[in-house]
């Protein structure tokens, strides 16, 4: 079983990135055909920055995996709502660090953007991205115990094509000359549809999650406990990316 959903995971993860690919080829295209090289150049700007306000995440997810991983497959259901319920803490703690960063940066834009867009398309597209980074940490934690549970295939299956929808729409709408800051709000109608899609599957494949009011199965000592573990794993995790990086 494990090595079939691995193999699975493998086989989807090729196809949609092949498929992301190419729609996000095509969608480059016809930035520039129609929007002209400043929008377009905009518009890679923003999708720059917000890999930038990404980092804030730390490379935390692969930590959160593997700690989810013992508590998943030993059924130990009372562990597991605690780490989980920990877990959907930091990326809300995530979350709103981006969307304020985020919006702080309305106060650079003018600066950051020599090229002569209107205000609509410099704030509105600045403000519908973060909101859309800031929002991708809200399902999160159910991307992670997909993972954890060896079902990565379904994430990959949700997020790729999901992505390469909306890469197809931002092209019809393109195509009928809708306006460029429309465009770019596909995207977060992108990552709302997944944040659906991830709450639905979560619910359907762990109840156990929901049962109980998280509330009452967790005291102040167990959350210490937990975050020292997860402090543990997330440092053990960070030092391992830096040093990859610098052996490059």
């Amino acid at each position: 079983m494990f090595r079939n959903k691995v193999a699975l995971g493998s086989q989807i993860g090729l196809f949609t990135s092949v498929l992301i690919l190419i729609t996000n080829f095509f969608l480059r295209s016809y930035f520039v055909k129609v929007y002209g090289a400043d929008l377009t150049g905009y518009y890679l700007l923003v999708v720059q920055l917000m890999g930038v306000l990404n980092l804030a995440e730390l490379g935390i997810s692969t930590a959160l995996t593997y700690i989810l991983f013992k508590p998943l497959h030993r059924k130990e259901n009372s562990e597991l709502r605690q780490l989980y319920f920990i877990i959907k803490k930091i990326y809300h703690f995530i979350a709103l660090g981006i969307l304020v960063i985020g919006l702080l940066f309305f106060l650079l834009l003018n600066s950051i953007v020599n090229a002569s867009i209107s205000p609509e398309n410099l704030y509105i597209t600045w403000g519908v991205f973060v909101i859309s980074t800031s929002l991708s940490y809200l399902y999160s934690a159910q991307s992670v115990i997909l993972t954890a549970d060896q079902n990565v295939y379904l994430v990959k299956l949700i997020t790729g094509l999901t992505r390469s929808l909306a890469y197809i729409l931002q092209i019809f709408l393109m195509i009928c000359g809708v306006s460029f800051w429309i465009v770019c709000a596909i995207e977060l109608l992108s990552n709302v549809i997944q944040l659906i899609l991830f709450n639905k599957l979560t619910l359907k494949k762990y109840p156990q999650l929901v049962k109980l009011d998280i509330t009452d199965t967790i005291n102040k000592e167990n959350i210490i406990s937990v975050k020292s573990k997860i402090k543990r794993e997330i440092k053990y995790t960070f030092v391992h990316k830096i040093a990859g990086v610098c052996s490059i």
